[in-house]
C-alpha cells in the first residue's frame, strides 16, 4: 500500500526498510490521492487501526483497479442522471421518471455498499480474485414529439369509425290530436251467459215489479163529525189457477188480527203466467174499505184471507197482502172534513206528475251501483191501477190516490258496454292508445221484452291528446330500422301523423337505414 514512488527504487526501499506499515498509512492520509484513500479504508478494521501486514505488487495492483472500475462506473451512473433529468423537463412521463429515480438511487446505494464489503473481505483474506462487472442497464427511449404523433393518429382513427359506424340522426315528427269514431250496434240479451264480443252481444237482466205512487192532499168539503170506516190499498194473489178469478163488490177479506173489510167494487184477479219457465201467479192491487166504522179499524200491513173460500182449495192460494196501514177510521170525535170530486182530481194530478220519473228511479234503488245501467227506453210501464183510497163525501183526514204500474225493465252492465266499444273501435283502427279518452252516447234502443233482448246503436268516440313524450320516444326507437320505427309509431304512438328521418349523409350504406345506438347521436325535431 503506498503510491508509485516509494516502491520505485531499491535504493529507496532499503532507505525506507526502517518504516512499518503504519508509518506509510499514516503519511498517506494527509494526501489527496483518492485510490490509496480507498484501499486504507479497505484495510481499517472496526476499530479504526490499520493493519500491520505487507501487499505484494499484485494484490494492491487488483485494489487499485476495482476502484478504478468503481469510478468510472460512478461517473458513467452520474452522467447518464444528468442527461434523464434533462430529457425528464420534457417528457409526458416525468412522474414516472421520478419513481424510477428513486428506485434506482437505491439501488446504486446498495451495490456501492457490496462492492466496499466484497473488496474488505477479500483484503482481509488476501484471496486472489476478481469482482466482475457491473454493467449498465440498457434502456429503450422514445422521444416525446414520436409519442404525440401515434397519440394524435390513434385518436383521428378512432374518431373517424365511430362517427361512420354509429350516423346522427334527425328525427322529425308531427304531431296532432286524434279521434277515432265508430257507431257499434250491440244486442243485450237475458239468455246470455256472457259477453261475446265479435258478436256484438252482451249479457243483460230482466227485473218485473209493481211500483206504486201515493200522493195525499187535504180535504176541502164540509166538517163532518160522523163515524167513518178505515180504508187501505191491499195486493190480491191468484196462485190456483190460471184462469183469472172475478170478486163481486162487498166480497170480504179478514185480517189475521180478525178486523174484516170488504171491496167497494168488482173486480177480476188475473190467472198464473208461465215467465222464463216459471209459474207466476197473477196478482191486482185493489181498495178495501173496513166492514164497520171506528179507529179500531186503522191496523198496520198485514195478510188476508177470503172467508167465501173457507173449507175450499181455493182457502190457501187466492189471498191478499197490504204493504201499507189502513187508515182513515173514526169515531167521530175527530172532526174531519168530508171529501169532494176535486179533492179526488187534484189528488190524482199529483199522482201521475212525473209518474214514469218516479218508476225510474225506483228501480234505479235496486240496482247494482256503478255496474249496471237502466236506459230509459229500456223500461215498460203497465198501468195497474189509478184511485183514490178515500170515498166521495166521506169524512177523512186526508186524501190519498195511488198509481200503481207494473214494470219491466232489462238492466245492461256498464263495464261490458265500455268493453265492447273499446274492441269495436279497434277493430276499427288498430293505433287506439291505452290512454284515450273513451266516450259513448247510446242513440236508438229497441227492447223486446217477451224475449228480454235490447238492441242498442251506440255513437263511439275515443280521442286522443296529440303529445308525445320525446324523451321515451327516443328510447324506443334507439338501434332501430327506418322501416321498424314507422311500425312502431304505428302501434304505439297514433298521436304521430307524420315522420320523416334523416341519417349523416357521410354514414355507410349499412347504417344509413338505421338510427343510432347512441342516444346523444339522436335528435327528435317536432314540426
Amino acid at each position: 500500500i503506498g503510491s508509485n514512488e516509494y516502491y520505485r527504487t531499491e535504493e529507496k526501499r532499503n532507505k525506507n526498510s526502517v518504516k512499518n506499515f503504519s508509518d506509510i498509512q499514516i503519511n498517506q492520509l494527509n494526501t489527496d490521492n483518492k485510490e490509496d484513500k480507498f484501499v486504507k479504508e479497505a484495510l481499517t478494521k472496526k476499530d479504526g487501526l490499520v493493519q500491520e501486514f505487507d501487499l505484494n505488487s499484485q494484490e494492491k495492483d487488483e485494489i487499485k483497479k476495482e476502484f478504478k472500475h468503481n469510478s468510472k462506473e460512478e461517473e458513467n451512473l452520474s452522467n447518464r442522471d444528468i442527461y434523464e433529468k434533462e430529457m425528464a423537463k420534457q417528457s409526458f412521463f416525468k412522474s414516472e421518471y421520478e419513481e424510477r429515480e428513486g428506485e434506482k438511487y437505491t439501488e446504486d446505494n446498495a451495490k456501492s455498499k457490496k462492492i466496499f464489503n466484497q473488496i474488505t473481505k477479500k483484503a482481509d483474506s488476501n484471496v486472489n480474485k476478481k469482482k466482475p462487472k457491473l454493467k449498465p442497464k440498457t434502456k429503450i427511449k422514445i422521444k416525446s414529439s414520436f409519442k404525440k404523433i401515434i397519440f394524435l393518429g390513434i385518436f383521428v382513427l378512432i374518431s373517424v369509425l365511430f362517427i361512420t359506424t354509429f350516423p346522427y340522426s334527425k328525427v322529425y315528427i308531427e304531431v296532432s290530436d286524434l279521434t277515432v269514431s265508430d257507431n257499434v250496434t250491440v244486442t243485450a240479451a237475458v239468455d246470455e251467459n256472457k259477453a261475446d264480443f265479435d258478436r256484438r252481444i252482451i249479457t243483460a237482466r230482466k227485473i218485473e215489479k209493481d211500483i206504486t205512487k201515493k200522493v195525499s192532499v187535504l180535504p176541502t168539503g164540509n166538517s163532518d163529525t160522523r163515524p167513518q170506516k178505515a180504508k187501505g190499498v191491499i195486493t190480491i194473489y191468484n196462485e190456483f189457477s190460471s184462469k183469472p178469478q172475478p170478486l163481486v163488490k162487498t166480497t170480504r177479506f179478514l185480517s189475521k188480527e180478525g178486523v174484516l173489510f170488504r171491496l167497494p167494487k168488482n173486480i177480476v184477479v188475473p190467472g198464473i203466467e208461465i215467465k222464463e219457465g216459471k209459474k207466476v201467479p197473477g196478482k191486482i192491487e185493489v181498495l178495501i174499505v173496513a166492514d164497520k166504522t171506528g179507529k179500531s179499524s186503522n191496523i198496520g200491513a198485514t195478510n188476508f184471507t177470503i172467508p167465501g173460500f173457507k173449507g175450499t182449495a181455493k182457502e190457501e192460494k187466492i189471498y191478499a197482502v197490504s204493504e201499507s196501514k189502513m187508515s182513515g177510521g173514526s169515531d167521530g170525535t175527530d172532526n174531519y172534513k168530508t171529501v169532494t170530486a176535486k179533492d179526488i182530481e187534484k189528488a190524482k194530478k199529483e199522482a201521475e206528475k212525473d209518474s214514469e220519473k218516479y218508476v225510474i228511479e225506483e228501480i234505479e234503488k235496486i240496482l247494482k251501483p256503478g255496474e249496471e245501467i237502466l236506459l230509459k227506453n229500456a223500461v215498460k210501464l203497465t198501468l195497474v191501477r189509478s184511485e183514490s183510497d178515500a170515498v166521495l163525501g166521506s169524512a177523512v183526514e186526508k186524501v190519498s190516490y195511488s198509481i200503481t204500474n207494473h214494470v219491466t225493465a232489462i238492466i245492461i252492465n256498464k263495464q261490458d258496454i265500455e268493453k265492447i266499444v273499446e274492441y269495436a273501435l279497434k277493430q276499427k283502427k288498430s293505433n287506439v292508445s291505452k290512454d284515450a279518452k273513451l266516450e259513448y252516447e247510446f242513440k236508438d234502443i229497441d227492447p223486446d221484452f217477451n224475449l228480454g233482448k235490447l238492441v242498442i246503436n251506440i255513437n263511439a268516440t275515443e280521442k286522443i291528446d296529440g303529445t308525445v313524450d320525446k324523451d321515451e320516444f327516443k328510447k324506443e326507437i334507439l338501434n332501430k330500422t327506418h322501416e321498424e320505427v314507422e311500425q312502431l309509431v304505428k302501434e304505439k304512438y297514433p298521436a304521430i301523423t307524420d315522420i320523416s328521418i334523416a341519417p349523416t349523409p357521410s354514414a355507410p350504406s349499412i347504417f344509413a337505414d338505421r338510427i343510432s345506438s347512441r342516444k346523444w347521436m339522436t335528435k327528435i325535431i317536432e314540426k
